[in-house]
């Protein structure tokens, strides 16, 4: 009972779906034969993830996402004497495996899944007693996957935009100022840059404010093929975005702007709609060398460049400072 309790405590400890997983996995060996062990989940864009795993090589992931599919399908007990010759599943190594679900009530929440190291003569059975046991204990997980799950579901939705799913403005904000700290304890420059769609008005007057929306998102996904991992892109709203550029100096800003303009004036947008409309952005980029700055005054410095780039036409990056003519460069 004492080892009841310690678990319930250390799944219900964490509001993050990853650990709760990890603490699940990291017990499940006292329960469950096998030497490798993985918690599923459904993916958020369809299929299962390995949410937490030990011993899991390319061929093991696979089988126990196929496996937890099953599971979280049809919320029962299943169990393999060989993976590598079940045909309910893509054949897999020569291995035992056995898996249940973490359910709440009659609903899937996670598979837990195990493997064993060789095949066996007969699919492993779990007694009965030990199943409603085990079912009453992964029960308590369950409830805290889907409690972890819904809280970060429920923090992404607040930092994200609705119409574009990048950043909102307040994960912007905080990214910049995480950026901003990072950068001063390390000597290092950070770079914004912000967007605005010049005549973005036409859009809406002749082609309606729905298609405009979709060119929004068209250029949402534009900003995501073009910036590297370590950067934030996020909607400030209407017709401007912003990207936060760490370790990145007021040249490699420039470039960067330079770099989104180009892609986004040789993009044909809402072809789906039986159209092409090609469209154009200003840029305005600000860079924060020592000493530091606030995330409030780099997005204002950002943002009277980008009105530089507008007065002086459109379609042109305008950066914080002395270096190109008038601060500005257009193709």
């Amino acid at each position: 009972m004492p080892a009841v309790v310690e678990f319930v405590r250390a799944v219900n400890a964490s509001a993050d779906p990853g650990r709760v997983a990890e603490v699940v996995v990291s017990r499940a060996g006292s329960w469950l034969p096998g030497t490798r062990r993985a918690v599923v989940m459904p993916a958020p864009c369809g299929g299962t993830v390995v949410l937490a795993g030990s011993g899991l090589g390319p061929r093991e992931e696979a089988s126990v996402r196929a496996i937890g599919a099953r599971v979280l399908r049809r919320p029962r007990v299943w169990s393999s004497a060989d993976l590598g010759r079940d045909g309910r599943v893509p054949p897999g190594p020569a291995v035992a495996a056995v898996a249940l679900p973490l359910a709440c009530g009659m609903r899937a929440v996670a598979a837990l899944i195990a493997l064993d190291s060789r095949p066996a003569v007969a699919a492993p059975r779990l007694p009965a007693t030990l199943r409603r046991a085990l079912g009453r204990v992964l029960e308590t997980a369950a409830i805290a996957l889907d409690n972890a799950r819904r809280t970060q579901r429920a923090e992404r939705l607040a930092r994200t935009d609705d119409l574009t799913g990048l950043c909102n403005v307040r994960a912007l904000t905080d990214t910049l100022r995480r950026e901003l700290a990072r950068a001063s304890r390390a000597g290092r420059p950070v770079s914004l840059i912000v967007l605005d769609v010049d005549g973005f008005k036409g859009i809406n007057d002749s082609h309606g404010h729905l298609r405009g929306n979709r060119a929004l998102v068209e250029m949402a996904g534009l900003l995501r093929e073009s910036t590297r991992q370590a950067d934030c892109a996020a909607r400030l709203g209407g017709d401007e975005f912003a990207v936060v550029l760490p370790d990145t100096g007021r040249d490699g800003a420039v470039v960067a702007g330079d770099r989104l303009r180009a892609r986004i004036a040789h993009h044909v947008f809402l072809r789906r709609e039986g159209l092409e409309v090609r469209l154009a952005v200003s840029v305005g980029a600000a860079t924060a060398n020592v000493p530091p700055v606030t995330a409030g005054a780099l997005l204002e410095r950002a943002d009277k460049a980008l009105y530089r780039a507008k007065a002086g036409g459109g379609d042109r990056t305008a950066c914080d400072g002395p270096g190109f003519p008038a601060g500005e460069r257009a193709t």
